[in-house]
């Protein structure tokens, strides 16, 4: 699950050309992340769907793409990879242009984002609440979050049990 909403299916991941960054793989699009911390959580005795992965990303900075005055924070940047770290405008993709020129295949869409992301078992109670699509993970953080599913966690065994 992304920072702001709910996600995608994660293919893999790969260093990424840009300093100290990772390139996520969901469905084909390559997100650009820098992350600072990956944390796993299993709880005791519970079945795996509750278990999750918990990935801190900082901030990269902004491309020259976009005009930025310096008071946004930026959450993502959607991008078009002419070559390699050579990056333009979205609407190239959308176009399959740049200036004159048609896209090389190599051409790539980039979304480079910070935040928090959250993995969860594709078949988890979790991933099969719609509400849970809010990003809310993004604003509890870790500690908040780990307190957040260990109480879904007790509603979920108390309502099985009646």
């Amino acid at each position: 699950m992304f920072p702001e909403s709910g996600g995608l299916d994660i293919e893999g991941a790969k260093d990424s050309l840009e300093t100290n960054c990772l390139e996520l793989i969901f469905d084909g699009s390559t997100y650009i992340v820098k992350p600072d911390k990956l944390s796993f959580q299993h709880f005791e005795g519970e079945e795996y769907q509750w278990s999750y992965f918990y990935l801190e990303c900082g901030q990269i900075e902004p491309t020259d793409v976009y005009d930025y005055d310096g008071t946004q924070d930026v959450m993502h940047e959607e991008l078009c990879e002419i070559a390699p770290l050579e990056y333009v405008h979205r609407s190239a993709w959308d176009e399959n242009m740049y200036g004159v020129e048609e896209l090389s295949d190599e051409a790539r869409l980039i979304v480079r984002m910070k935040g928090k992301f959250l993995i969860v078992p594709k078949k988890s109670f979790y991933n099969s609440v719609p509400e849970t699509y809010d990003g809310r993970h993004h604003q509890m953080g870790r500690y908040g979050f780990k307190d957040h599913m260990e109480s879904l966690m007790r509603m979920f065994n108390e309502e099985v049990k009646s």
